[in-house]
C-alpha cells in the first residue's frame, strides 16, 4: 500500500496563482525549492502548452522564478 505522503496531489490553479506559488517559492532556500519549483513550472508549461494548441495559439506566460 501506498504511504500518504507518496500520493500524487492534484491541483487546480490559475496560471496567476501558480505565478504566485512560484514567486513565494523563489523566496525560499534554492536547495530547499530547486526541485519543487521545477517540478510545477515544468507540469504547468506542459498543461500550458495543450491549452494553447486546443485554442489556437493564445500564449500565457509561467513564470520563469
Amino acid at each position: 500500500m501506498e504511504k500518504l505522503e507518496d500520493l500524487n496531489v492534484e491541483l487546480r490553479l490559475t496560471v496567476s496563482e501558480v505565478n504566485l506559488l512560484l514567486g513565494a517559492l523563489s523566496e525560499l532556500p534554492f536547495k530547499v525549492s530547486f526541485g519543487l519549483i521545477q517540478k510545477v513550472r515544468q507540469q504547468a508549461e506542459q498543461q500550458v502548452n495543450n491549452a494553447e494548441r486546443t485554442q489556437g495559439g493564445n500564449s500565457v506566460p509561467v513564470s520563469q522564478s
